[in-house]
């Protein structure tokens, strides 16, 4: 089931790099070969390992949930399709919010913040993750256990995957078409002043699928000009190429000079 997922996600990121190649929005400055092993190994070695217990948990909490069939969501009688729907906006709201505090708690920024030393944004970015994520993410498991909807959740894990890869890739979206899709869902030129090297960017547009969060808790950033061209993106403290290897990356959240979140990040009292 592992190996399946790894798969399914590298078929995602193959075919959003052959967008790339022929919709790319911009040339990236960097050789690949210094960011796409960092970027895949991570994301293959995340789902190998702390992966397959978030995939446990999902699994264990859709058989519970099936069996017990006592879910917040089971005791309203909702229609079916009307639970699913609830389903996806509580479990987006609950990763955006999670995604907020993973910007302004300092454990929990040192594990994230891998994902955003990327010195450029492409589609192989969506696998740059410490395994450690992947703990994070069991949030959404539990959710679904008390919404009595643990069935679907895998289904959703799917659905967030493709979102993510989408968001990431290095495509460009007719300006028109994307002005419409970004009120409802993440489009990359949405995702991609998350990406920005400058603070007060890089802590807006948390959403993952739906946009009307940022929109509502007031975490919206808009652009007249995107992030392009050498340190667009990543850390400011981190921007030596040769200091973002794999086995550095690995290692990053453990130092004790990692610096600590933005204050900006913290959400207002």
């Amino acid at each position: 089931m592992i190996l399946h997922r790894i798969l399914s996600v590298l078929l995602m990121i193959g075919a959003a790099l052959a967008l790339e190649l022929l919709f790319g929005r911009r040339r990236s400055p960097r050789p690949r070969r210094s960011r796409w092993p960092a970027n895949l190994g991570l994301g293959c070695l995340a789902r190998l390992g702390t992966g397959n217990l978030i995939l446990w948990v999902h699994a264990i909490s859709a058989g519970w949930g099936y069996r017990v069939g006592r879910g917040f969501f089971d005791r309203l009688g909702w229609d079916l399709l009307v639970k699913y729907a609830a389903f996806l906006l509580v479990v987006d709201f609950a990763q955006y919010w999670g995604h907020r505090l993973q910007h302004s708690v300092p454990l929990l920024w040192r594990i994230h913040a891998i994902h955003h030393t990327d010195l450029e944004v492409d589609a192989t970015t969506t696998a740059r993750v410490h395994p450690l994520q992947a703990l994070v993410n069991i949030a959404t498991a539990t959710v679904a256990l008390m919404l009595g909807l643990g069935g679907i959740v895998l289904g959703f894990r799917t659905l967030k995957q493709a979102f993510s890869v989408a968001s990431h890739t290095n495509v460009r979206v007719p300006a028109l078409l994307d002005r419409v899709l970004r009120w409802f869902i993440v489009t990359p030129s949405y995702h991609l002043v998350h990406h920005s090297a400058i603070g007060t960017e890089m802590n807006s547009n948390y959403c993952s699928v739906f946009t009307f969060w940022d929109r509502l808790f007031g975490t919206y950033t808009e652009l007249s000009r995107l992030p392009v061209g050498p340190g667009a993106f990543g850390l400011a403290e981190r921007r030596d190429p040769m200091r973002l290897g794999f086995w550095r990356l690995m290692l990053l959240p453990f130092r004790p000079d990692f610096p600590s979140p933005d204050p900006a990040a913290a959400p207002a009292r």
